[in-house]
């Protein structure tokens, strides 16, 4: 199951049918990457991984996507972390995720710890930032969606600052539970029995102005909130990553 975000972004969309792209926005490019950190810099309130490779999407004749994560020519990937937190749930050697803006050495917006599963697939146990970028499900068969929440008395341009979020957290299709948060709050679950539990903090972040009454149409940059979500995996459930393991090439119709 992919992780989803609840509001669609007014702009224009583009349909590119070639052979390997990005993972893009339509508005500010961004890139997620797959790597292992080397380093914490708190002084510099950055992370830095080796090796990264990027994701991105074929497109057949057929209709077919395959998305994967592509060696790049980088040796390496150095981003500004999208909250502190970042250095109490991430540490070196960790295999993340990270989604930034501009390419290379830039902004990280989103920093996700993976791991593999007992069947050998990338799944997510740590997000910091904007969740919705990334293209890795969670661990025990989560989803996290999430909807922010406009202050339309606090608005520039396309964007505002967003007042709360709408938070559910869903598994198997169903949804577990659901609150609307403000800033700094938590929503958790553990009704399954099984010994996982997840914990889903939205710290801070903007909406689309465009969901506000009256809102005229205009392009500019798309909405990015800060999230932290922890997940305790379900009894057994395999914990550990291999990092030379190439992530299994994602199919859909």
């Amino acid at each position: 199951m992919r992780l989803r975000k609840l509001p669609v972004l007014l702009g224009l969309s583009m349909c590119l049918l070639v052979l390997f792209t990005g993972h893009v926005s339509s508005v500010i490019l961004e890139v997620t990457s797959l790597g292992t950190v080397s380093e914490l810099n708190e002084t510099e309130n950055t992370l830095t991984i080796t090796e990264p490779r990027t994701y991105g999407c074929e497109y057949s004749a057929q209709g077919l996507t395959n998305c994967s994560f592509r060696k790049s020519e980088d040796l390496s990937l150095t981003g500004t972390v999208p909250d502190n937190e970042t250095y109490s749930l991430i540490a070196p050697g960790d295999q993340v995720v990270v989604t930034g803006y501009g390419g290379a050495d830039g902004t990280f917006i989103t920093i996700a710890k993976v791991v593999t599963n007992m069947s050998g697939a990338l799944v997510v146990t740590d997000a910091i930032g904007d969740i919705s970028s990334i293209p890795v499900p969670f661990i025990g068969g989560y989803e996290v969606l999430q909807s922010e929440i406009p202050d339309c008395e606090n608005c520039s341009g396309t964007l505002c600052t967003a007042s709360g979020a709408l938070v559910t957290i869903r598994a198997e299709g169903e949804d577990l539970v659901s609150k609307e948060l403000i800033p700094d709050e938590t929503l958790s679950y553990n009704g399954r029995n099984d010994g996982s539990m997840v914990n889903v903090t939205f710290v801070s972040g903007t909406a689309p102005s465009s969901l506000c009454k009256n809102a005229t149409l205009m392009t500019g940059p798309q909405s990015v909130s800060d999230f932290i979500v922890s997940i305790t995996p379900p009894i057994g459930e395999q914990e550990e990553c291999d990092s030379s393991d190439n992530p299994d090439e994602k199919k859909s119709e």
